[in-house]
């Protein structure tokens, strides 16, 4: 009893502690090793509670990932470069992706004991971070006081992080993230659970006071990151919602409810939709003037620095590895090793990423890392459907969305999301009350079994 107490402050403290990534490092001038403390209060809680290993598939995929990294050391030697050893080379990201599933294999325990727990540290934790974030931003633009070597901090960030609208410079929020993208998948890594649960609360009666408000800041954060791919995931979802409908199934029939509240329903819906598919049409020509401008010089040293260029040259390079490496067509090339490979241009450094998300899993872990990733995906998307329906389905494409263009995609925050929508479908106590009104139309999400 004692242990599951000191296991349960230690994991409120790891949900806190999620946003303090290296940018941390950069923001306060560290000159340390940095490890995501939530990665390490993972591991000790995982020991406490006697090792849970609540999905199988998450475990091959971690096993897989350590011989793939071994393969991988014979196809090409380590390139050790700032006094690291070949062993921290092939196997440091196989040992990232495990603590990450460890802590997402502790998520989903927690989320099977103490639901409640989960979530209202989630919400302290969305709640501080967009506070920093906002403090950060509001100092962008000299608004507050900061310290000095916050201050230098931010006018570094300054030449990299903003976007030119005519005149007028507008940068994009990052908190205690080193870009904004990754502050967006945090931001939406956090959205998506906690739309969830309002949703639950709501159909059950509950009380959703701060859930709503922090989902409403973490919308609010992952749009302000001005992130495209997180910004075509809000839409992704944002279209599942208004066209599926919060349980699951598309809107009411005229004859469950009366004809103007379906009328009036219906009138909202297509505002909605058509403000939301204004953003998909702004991200989506914004990426088509990048690859216009970037496209013809994918194959060049010009690309670096240059967010669509240098995800076209990446990719083409990583999969022309196949033709380097046939048997890397099976077992990859190991996690971690591409920037091994790419460093012999002389363009890029030896620590680079594909930052294309499958792209990365198909070349780092062959065909076969590759399957178990989709297989691992889609038993998360099926417990999901089995109580939010088709929005279930979104949510984990959604997600799988904001983080697929990302030069790290081994976030905690992210792994919570996914143990969040994995543990809906694993237990009954996930199932919703019938909601009052008994009018109502049958969804998927008031009774996942369909009886």
């Amino acid at each position: 009893m004692g242990r599951l107490k000191f296991s349960r402050g230690l994991f409120a403290l790891a949900v806190l502690a999620m946003p303090l990534s290296y940018g941390v490092k950069n923001l306060l001038a560290l000159d340390a090793v940095w490890v995501n403390p939530t990665l390490l209060l993972g591991l000790i809680i995982f020991v406490l509670m006697k090792a849970p290993v609540e999905d199988k598939t998450a475990l091959w995929l971690v096993l897989f990932t350590f011989v793939s990294a071994f393969c991988g050391s014979f196809l090409m030697s380590p390139v050790v470069d700032s006094g690291k050893s070949p062993a921290y080379v092939t196997y440091v990201e196989p040992i990232r992706l495990t603590l990450n599933v460890i802590w997402f294999w502790v998520c989903i325990r927690f989320l099977k004991l103490d639901r409640q727990l989960v979530i209202r540290w989630l919400v302290a934790c969305v709640l501080l971070e967009f506070g920093i974030a906002a403090y950060l931003y509001m100092g962008l633009y000299d608004l507050v006081p900061t310290p000095d070597i916050v201050h230098l901090y931010l006018e570094m960030y300054k030449t990299r992080q903003a976007i030119l609208w005519g005149d007028i410079t507008i940068y994009r929020m990052a908190g205690t993230f080193d870009e904004s993208p990754l502050f967006g998948v945090f931001e939406f890594s956090c959205f998506v659970p906690l739309f969830l649960e309002v949703i639950r609360r709501r159909k059950n009666c509950e009380s959703a006071f701060w859930p709503t408000l922090a989902a409403l800041l973490a919308f609010t954060g992952a749009v302000a990151s001005i992130s495209d791919q997180v910004l075509v995931a809000l839409f992704i979802f944002c279209m599942a919602v208004l066209w599926f409908g919060v349980g699951g199934s598309r809107s009411a029939s005229p004859t469950a409810v009366t004809k103007e509240e379906w009328a009036h329903g219906l009138l909202t819906k297509s505002i909605l939709v058509i403000l939301t598919f204004a953003l998909f049409l702004y991200v989506g020509s914004h990426q088509v003037e990048r690859w216009q401008e970037q496209s013809s010089n994918s194959s060049s040293a010009s690309t670096a620095g240059q967010s669509t260029g240098e995800r076209l040259f990446h990719t083409k390079y990583a999969l022309g590895l196949f033709l380097e490496q046939p048997i890397s067509v099976v077992v990859g090339i190991g996690s971690g090793r591409y920037g091994n490979y790419v460093g012999r241009t002389g363009i890029y450094q030896s620590t680079v990423t594909p930052q294309v998300t499958p792209v990365e899993w198909l070349v780092e872990g062959g065909i076969v890392g590759m399957l178990l990733v989709s297989l691992w995906l889609f038993q998360i998307g099926q417990n999901a459907a089995r109580v939010y329906g088709r929005l279930g389905t979104a949510a984990v494409i959604s997600v799988l969305v904001a983080n697929s263009l990302q030069g790290v995609w081994k976030w905690e925050s992210w792994f919570l999301c996914l143990a969040f929508l994995f543990s809906s479908g694993c237990s009954r106590d996930w199932k919703l009350s019938p909601a009052p009104n008994l009018q109502e139309p049958r969804s998927v999400l008031l009774d996942p079994n369909g009886a």
